[in-house]
């Protein structure tokens, strides 16, 4: 079975400077950031190579019972509320509990998203790929330049270079 995505599950974790990344095969790889790193190295190749559909982290939006809950006082301090309320003819906590329903409607049904993939992962999949075309023109030009090239061998080489984007080229001057 082939990989065809790839998940970011998380971001760099702290004190760590890693990040988990989820497989569609079922595999979950806690990967260093760090190019020198061979499944760091691995996984950039893959983005690079077989254009993989990459995922950002999922971002998990509460509800509003959730966010409610979190925000709610205590029931014994909303106990103290409608007695000093009842006490003082006030209305504190009616206008608390009224305040966080207002403050969270029923609307925020939460829910979750995709969130974006870290630019990073873009970059050093863009700059594989550029270092990649640029091996391959060298030993191209490596191969034009040796006369003990063959034929067959000098036309596989022009096709490398005239397939070489035109930026790789210019890095060279």
């Amino acid at each position: 079975m082939s990989i065809t995505r790839i998940k970011f599950i998380s971001s760099p974790i702290e004190n760590y400077g890693g990040f988990l990344v989820d497989y569609d095969n079922g595999l979950t790889l806690n990967i260093p950031s760090d190019i020198s790193n061979s499944d760091y190295q691995r996984l950039i190749q893959e983005i690079a190579e077989n254009n993989l559909i990459v995922e950002g982290p999922d971002i998990i939006e509460p509800s509003y019972t959730e966010l409610r809950a979190a925000e709610y006082p205590t029931l014994q301090e909303q106990e103290d509320m409608r007695y000093w309320d009842e006490i003082n003819g006030t209305t504190v906590w009616r206008d608390t509990i009224t305040a966080i329903k207002d403050k969270y409607p029923k609307t925020i049904t939460g829910g979750t998203t995709i969130g974006e993939v870290p630019d990073w992962v873009q970059e050093a999949a863009d700059n594989w790929t550029f270092n990649k075309h640029l091996r391959e023109y060298v030993a191209a030009i490596e191969i034009l330049e040796d006369e003990n090239t063959t034929e067959e061998e000098k036309t596989l080489a022009q096709s490398v270079i005239d397939s070489t984007p035109q930026e790789v080229i210019e890095s060279l001057n």
